[in-house]
């Protein structure tokens, strides 16, 4: 009818296409039952729900960012609407249509067919806004009274709707949603099923997701089903081995504090020699996903031969402090307590410039914000250990002491790290909360 409707919407991305089977296949696993209908849009679909729900006398609420749905309110049906940020959810009732717009949740489609709607590309009335549109509807009480009495109406107002009336009686049909489709189930159907425990099972093991997400997954589903594990022995393991080489002694690099910018130059100086970083790797250019170079590159050993640079202190953006900072290589660590001159500033700015892409480091975006505290900063590192560990072992929290169930291992990097806290004099404070503890670097 509106061959511009939604036309300035971007289609739906590949990525989120090709994830769609899988989603579906995990819906029926946990027994959630789920709906297609072709010709006709998801909000038909969720009108249709909503009706069936008001009908069976359920308080029905509708998650929504698209105003049409305010058509559905009633005292049955209430629409939660993002605000600026999606966790600012409004509860749109009657009184808050009302409230808002001047009209109730029936007349609302007459306001939006002559405002128009910008998000779904449909033209309006020009010069007609909520408050014009809302004193016609309520002088006249409906969008069609308004059209009967177009030639009542003066002003420049009044001769813009009657030059774009057709416009505005198309919208109408247009936003109006189908509150009867044939979706194929009743209201019964409309519940949890039990769990498919053993296909949940091949599907984490397919995901490679670990037992820690497929034990909040049961649990938030709440049909008292337990994940088995599938993994076996295999798994039993190589816990085992994590928890032996998390025991092993660390060799630490010997430290050295710095409190001139003379004294780290020649730190740099002495130490650079370990630093063998193939120029492939530290001249490689991050792109965009969609720009079709070549978007990665293969460190290697070249991450056991890099700088490492770490910081202590609280990352917690807005109120970052940092208490020193330190770079590293495999035999030692140039020490910098906090405060420093801005000469010495100066010569670590110009190292972390020159040296970002031959560095390792454990959490950039932390490090970032202790940096940060200091008026420094650091372009893209050549590898983050933590984010690393993030992708090779999703379930891993390096900050719980807890995951999957069971304990685990504390990360090589977190325990040298502590240590070397101890061994310069940087301790953590006793008694203060968790979150104010010194950053994982």
């Amino acid at each position: 009818m509106l061959p511009q409707y939604k036309g300035t919407r971007e289609a739906a991305p590949e990525e989120l296409l090709t994830q769609l089977p899988l989603i579906q296949r995990m819906l029926t696993a946990l027994g959630v039952t789920y709906i297609e209908k072709p010709g006709f849009e998801g909000d038909d679909v969720i009108a249709t729900l909503a009706t069936m729900g008001d009908k069976a006398g359920y308080h029905t609420l509708v998650l929504s960012g698209d105003r049409d749905a305010f058509q559905l309110v009633d005292d049955n049906v209430t629409v939660l609407y993002p605000g600026h940020h999606f966790k600012d959810l409004k509860h749109m009732t009657p009184q808050s249509i009302i409230d808002k717009y001047k009209v109730t949740p029936a007349q609302y489609p007459d306001l939006a067919a002559l405002r128009g709607e910008t998000a779904d590309n449909i033209p309006g009335v020009p010069g007609v806004g909520d408050g014009f549109a809302a004193k016609w509807i309520n002088q006249f009480g409906s969008l069609d009274g308004i059209c009967e009495h177009a030639d009542e109406i003066g002003g420049k107002k009044g001769e813009s709707l009657r030059a774009n009336i057709d416009q505005v009686k198309l919208n109408r049909k247009v936003n109006a949603l189908v509150r009867d489709v044939d979706l194929g189930v009743d209201i019964e159907d409309l519940t949890f099923g039990t769990v498919d425990v053993a296909q949940i099972d091949a599907l984490f093991k397919e995901l490679e997701f670990g037992p820690r997400t497929k034990s909040r997954v049961l649990k938030t589903f709440n049909t008292g089903a337990k994940a088995s594990n599938t993994s076996g022995a295999g798994e039993s393991t190589n816990n085992e081995q994590n928890e032996q080489d998390s025991s092993l002694d660390l060799n630490l690099p010997e430290p050295t504090s710095i409190t001139a910018p003379e004294q780290f130059d020649e730190w740099v100086k002495a130490h650079r020699v370990e630093v063998k970083v193939p120029g492939e790797i530290a001249d490689f250019t991050v792109s965009d996903y969609g720009d079709g170079s070549q978007r990665h590159a293969i460190c290697g050993d070249a991450v056991g031969h890099a700088w490492t640079v770490a910081a202590w202190g609280d990352e917690r953006p807005g109120r970052a402090t940092a208490q020193a900072i330190a770079v590293a290589t495999a035999t030692s660590a140039a020490i910098v307590p906090l405060p420093i001159t801005d000469t010495l500033r100066a010569q670590l700015a110009r190292f972390l410039k020159s040296e970002h892409s031959r560095t390792i480091v454990h959490g950039y975006k932390e490090l970032l914000h202790l940096l940060g505290a200091v008026d420094l900063d650091m372009d893209l590192p050549m590898f983050d250990t933590k984010l690393a560990g993030y992708l090779a072992q999703p379930d891993f929290h390096a900050d719980s002491p807890q995951g999957g169930g069971r304990a685990l291992p504390r990360h090589p990097l977190h325990r040298n790290r502590t240590a070397f806290a101890r061994h310069v004099g940087l301790r953590r404070r006793s008694g203060r909360r968790r979150s104010e503890r010194t950053s994982s670097a």
